[in-house]
């Protein structure tokens, strides 16, 4: 349900974001109302919807830079953002922004309530981060403690339900008859393997 554009270009210069909608096109000085950019990013299946980082906040304009949302609610105490990136993580669009220690992601559907992400990552400066949607990475610099790759899983998740209510309460070894439900439904095969063990 987007608009994509191969055309468009957003920049920013100082505390200005310009656009450019087309090829040739005239350039646009934007309404932004944050610090310094200091990185922007578009979701790639709609130009309209573009984030802006600066320094200490985040914004969000779902119009081409004609109105903004400040997103940066609880994305306090981790030092300057840096760098933004955006993709689809668990079936969701989300938001990752760089900061002094570390990543933190926000998704569209709760833009401004943020969380880190990724295990095992050192509480590092993030100088910049590229997500491949090619490989779903999401490939992270550090400012001295090199580079990480965070598996990025883009469909949704899928949630299993096993229903034993059909089995009579019995002593000793006995067979169960269990119905296995997957929500959402798989597009391919899955394998799943169940164990049992005594339980005392």
């Amino acid at each position: 349900s987007g608009v994509p554009n191969v055309d468009v270009l957003y920049y920013g210069s100082g505390s200005a974001v310009k656009l450019r909608a087309t090829a040739g096109g005239a350039v646009t000085d934007l309404a932004y109302p944050g610090g310094t950019v200091n990185d922007i990013v578009l979701d790639r299946n709609d130009y309209r919807r573009v984030f802006v980082a600066s320094s200490a906040t985040v914004y969000h304009s779902t119009d081409s830079g004609r109105t903004w949302t400040n997103i940066t609610g609880d994305l306090t105490g981790v030092g300057t953002l840096h760098t933004i990136e955006f993709f689809r993580l668990n079936g969701s669009d989300c938001i990752a922004v760089g900061t002094d220690i570390g990543v933190y992601c926000s998704f569209v559907t709760s833009l401004g309530t943020w969380q880190r992400l990724g295990s095992g990552f050192p509480n590092a400066y993030v100088a910049d981060m590229k997500y491949s949607e090619a490989d779903s990475m999401l490939v992270v610099g550090t400012l001295g403690r090199s580079c990480f790759k965070l598996p990025i899983h883009n469909g949704p998740l899928t949630f299993f339900t096993i229903d034993l209510a059909a089995n009579p309460v019995t002593e000793g070894a006995a067979f169960l008859t269990a119905t296995l439900t997957a929500t959402p439904a798989p597009v391919s095969d899955l394998t799943v393997t169940l164990s049992s063990g005594d339980v005392t």
